[in-house]
């Protein structure tokens, strides 16, 4: 297959590898009762989530900030289909970098 300039990506389906970091000022805590806890110095401002979040950030960080990977590992962790688990990931990061909290490379 030859590739031009014009289509740069053989496979437009195919999903971009996206790594997701947290941002500069960003501090993360797991608290006592389970919890995220992640803190923008910038914003001075604490964002405490549900356990589920917990899961979902050491995924991420085990798999260098891969969603699809860290997807991979929850739902069969979880039990349940990659694309649930997606949706959830998906409507969380959303969240948090609305927040400023994390970058998206890639």
């Amino acid at each position: 297959m030859t590739v031009s300039a014009e289509d740069p990506d053989p496979n437009p389906h195919r999903e971009r590898r996206t790594v997701v970091r947290p941002a500069r000022d960003t501090t993360v805590t797991v608290t006592a009762d389970g919890r995220l806890e992640l803190y923008s110095a910038w914003a001075d401002e604490s964002y405490r989530y549900a356990p589920p979040a917990v899961a979902m950030w050491i995924a991420l960080q085990r798999h260098q900030g891969r969603p699809d990977l860290a997807v991979a590992m929850l739902a069969e962790l979880w039990g349940t289909e990659p694309v649930w688990v997606r949706f959830e990931l998906d409507g969380w990061l959303s969240e948090i970098r609305a927040a400023g909290l994390v970058s998206y490379d890639g």
